[in-house]
């Protein structure tokens, strides 16, 4: 990526920065996450819902960790910063799991 970007947020709505299927093939999953995490750095006064889709909570607990992980140990966010949201349909497709990434504005106190 050529130069440096304002990741800034301007608004001050919830919305969703990006999505993923971990068996796409499409995207690699590291490049989302790696872009997420540097909203969250750029937007101090957001947090992170991340909402996974599977037919199983095994497919969520095991992308929960990993996403953690990622986000906690390499991309140094906060872990109070992060939520996470289990979907399950038993429709889906997919014996993988499917992740939206929110930005979401901290609550006023």
């Amino acid at each position: 990526m050529a130069g440096n970007w304002d990741l800034t947020v301007k608004q001050n709505k919830p919305f969703i920065l990006r999505g993923y299927s971990e068996g796409d093939g499409i995207c690699p999953t590291n490049t989302s996450i790696k872009l997420f995490a540097d909203y969250l750095k750029s937007n101090p006064n957001m947090r992170a819902h991340i909402v996974i889709t599977g037919k199983a909570i095994e497919n969520f607990a095991n992308t929960e960790k990993d996403l953690s992980n990622q986000l906690v140990n390499e991309h140094k966010i906060s872990p109070n910063r992060l939520k996470f949201f289990y979907v399950k349909d038993k429709t889906f497709p997919y014996d993988f799991a499917d992740v939206e990434f929110w930005l979401v504005p901290q609550k006023r106190k």
